[in-house]
């Protein structure tokens, strides 16, 4: 599912295409250190982590067939992980087989050391249940969100628009869905209505980017300004 909202992310970008003010290209990408969301200490930790796991599903399993390791640790480049090993007696390797299901248990372990914590967040029906409803229905809704967002800033003051024969367009800083747009129903409030998704834009830079909001725009900016509205 989260494949499918990453895709369905990037479709819009391009259709849409890009905002006046692009988000920096480090955040497309889940590097630590380079995405400002991940800091470089925790995706190191997360590898260290995923590092043990997977040793440690080696020496388990060579234990289970009664050998004995000669050492278990990290291999380090300064403070940086590279890797990990789990080393046995090799004399005790009494046949290929014994070093092949040790090896696969490696794997097994490492990789199911990723689901077993998952299991365990959303044991019994209820919580799965839960998650599932709040994936669904989850999230703030726009009004709740704008709320919160305007709360800790100040609303700029815009200066007005004005037109050949002296009209006049008001301006608003209005909250503008980049990929997601807000007619959207069957798309989560946590999808639709977070920091990345949604841009403080004024009244006539939302009508340049949305057909949908420049229908309420006057009909001489409309002309005046060549906005598409549906």
């Amino acid at each position: 599912i989260w494949s499918f909202f990453l895709l369905l992310a990037i479709i819009m970008f391009i259709i849409t295409g890009p905002s006046k003010d692009p988000m920096p290209i480090s955040t497309m990408i889940a590097v630590p250190g380079l995405n400002p969301v991940i800091p470089l200490g925790w995706g190191l930790f997360a590898f260290i982590i995923s590092l043990v796991i997977h040793e440690f599903g080696h020496g388990l399993q060579a234990r289970a067939h009664g050998m004995r390791l000669r050492s278990f640790g990290l291999l380090l480049l300064g403070p940086l992980p590279l890797g990990a090993f789990a080393e046995p007696e090799y004399d005790e390797l009494i046949s290929g087989m014994h070093a092949a299901t040790s090896e696969a248990a490696g794997y097994l372990l490492g990789f199911g050391g990723y689901f077993v914590p998952v299991g365990w967040v959303f044991k019994g029906g209820r919580w799965v249940y839960g998650g599932l409803k709040y994936i669904r229905y989850g999230g703030k809704t726009f009004t709740q969100y704008k709320a919160i967002y305007w709360a800790t800033r100040t609303k700029p003051t815009l200066s007005a628009i004005e037109g050949p024969a002296g009209q006049v367009w008001k301006q608003y800083t209005e909250l503008h869905h980049r990929f997601i747009p807000q007619r959207w129903n069957w798309a989560p409030n946590w999808l639709k209505n977070n920091s990345y998704n949604l841009q403080p834009l004024s009244s006539y830079e939302y009508a340049l980017r949305d057909p949908y909001r420049a229908r309420f725009a006057p009909q001489w900016a409309k002309e005046l300004f060549n906005l598409k509205w549906k």
